[in-house]
């Protein structure tokens, strides 16, 4: 309900860009860093394998950072979406540029659009971590009685799972 309620404060491309990470469960170094060419559309596919901070492109944080996601459809469509607002949409192309058609900056992001839209929908505080949480929360290893710390961890992409425990994670 607060999800729906922060979507619908949104403009895009920040709408897009919360639906990815938090679907996703991505940090927001590799939200910045995804480009076209790690979207697999018809295999419904996320290549994760570098991440931008500070406007530097970098390796992602650690080597379980670095995997192949699932694609859901309906996050396909949405990114399909985006794609066709956008004027950078070449393979070597980040997902979501500003106007100079590099990436974004996500503590401008946040404290310009995401803090005041959460304010409108009476959230409260959130940041770009968040939306991790909200991903460990809803994910159906997340539910699951018997799962396992490791396989827990590994949809969060955690090196190992006592860092999903120290995140927060519920088992």
């Amino acid at each position: 309900m607060q999800f729906q309620a922060l979507l619908g404060e949104l403009a895009e491309p920040y709408r897009t860009m919360v639906i990815t990470i938090a679907c996703l469960g991505l940090r927001v170094c590799e939200l910045i860093g995804l480009q076209w060419a790690d979207i697999d559309f018809e295999n419904l596919t996320v290549t994760i394998q570098r991440s931008v901070v500070e406007g530097e492109v970098n390796l992602t944080k650690n080597e379980a950072s670095e995997s192949t996601l699932p694609l859901d459809p309906e996050l396909a469509t949405v990114l399909l979406d985006h794609r066709r607002r956008v004027v950078c949409v070449a393979e070597t192309d980040f997902l979501f540029v500003g106007d100079t058609g590099k990436p974004r900056w996500p503590d401008s992001i946040l404290a310009d659009h995401l803090k005041p839209a959460a304010v409108r929908a009476a959230i409260g505080k959130i940041g770009w971590h968040t939306f991790r949480h909200t991903y460990s929360k809803s994910s159906s290893f997340a539910r699951h009685e018997a799962s396992s710390p490791k396989r827990i961890a590994a949809p969060r992409r955690h090196s190992n799972y006592a860092q999903h425990l120290h995140a927060g994670g519920k088992f």
